[in-house]
């Protein structure tokens, strides 16, 4: 919008002060948008944040630099003008603010992400020590049980590799359906889903690790090569 303004005001503006201010300020602004769209992905509002400096001085330039009309100007169109240029610097501000909040949040996913990541590959890691597979099992012992809300956790990206996850919704709210699994993972906070694993004699416990316990069935998929 801005650049569309000084193109306009380069070839229509009456005085050449005006139409010298306006071509600088375009270039001023429009260069530094030609760069970064050759060197940068175009992110929308999170890189305005880079081109707001150039945007407030090409226009504050451009300002300062114009032949302004300051005779025979009503009070009230002086007035108008200076509250549109107030306006303008506020929304400026404004998406300036929105860009580099959205900027630095994705940069912070970015970086949480990769810790949650390198964790999540230990923890999972650790766990496959406890855990056994053998390639003539059924896809029922390859199977690993949770609770529906464990379906959003990236985390289990990285089960062991052989083993498949499977979420449980309870149908009563006093016990487990018939499960013919062989192992279970919960989170250790506690849960409604949590104490029917606990409270099942089908399950036995394996080990805690982190956020997360892994239980094993007592009564199907035996592993008999211990």
């Amino acid at each position: 919008m801005l650049l569309g303004s000084f193109a306009v005001a380069a070839l229509f503006a009456r005085s050449a002060a005006s139409r010298d201010a306006a071509t600088y300020s375009l270039l001023l602004l429009a260069l530094p948008m030609i760069v970064q769209s050759l060197f940068y992905i175009v992110d929308g509002y999170r890189d305005f944040r880079i081109l707001a400096g150039f945007h407030a001085l090409a226009g504050l330039t451009f300002l300062t630099q114009c032949d302004l009309p300051s005779t025979g100007v009503h009070p009230r169109i002086r007035l108008a003008w200076v509250a549109v240029v107030l306006m303008l610097v506020a929304v400026n501000f404004q998406l300036t603010i929105e860009g580099g909040r959205s900027r630095y949040q994705l940069d912070w996913q970015h970086a949480e992400g990769s810790e949650v990541d390198r964790s999540a590959r230990l923890v999972f890691a650790t766990m496959a020590s406890h855990m056994r597979l053998a390639p003539e099992d059924t896809s029922y012992c390859k199977t690993v049980y949770g609770p529906i809300n464990m379906t959003g956790d990236p985390r289990i990206i990285h089960l062991p590799l052989g083993f498949a996850f499977s979420a449980v919704l309870p149908v009563q709210a006093d016990r487990l359906p018939p499960l013919k699994g062989k192992y279970a993972l919960v989170y250790n906070a506690p849960s409604p889903f949590n104490d029917l694993v606990d409270a099942s004699h089908d399950w036995g416990l394996v080990g805690s690790f982190e956020r997360y316990r892994l239980y094993q069935s007592t009564v199907n998929c035996m592993d008999t090569r211990r």
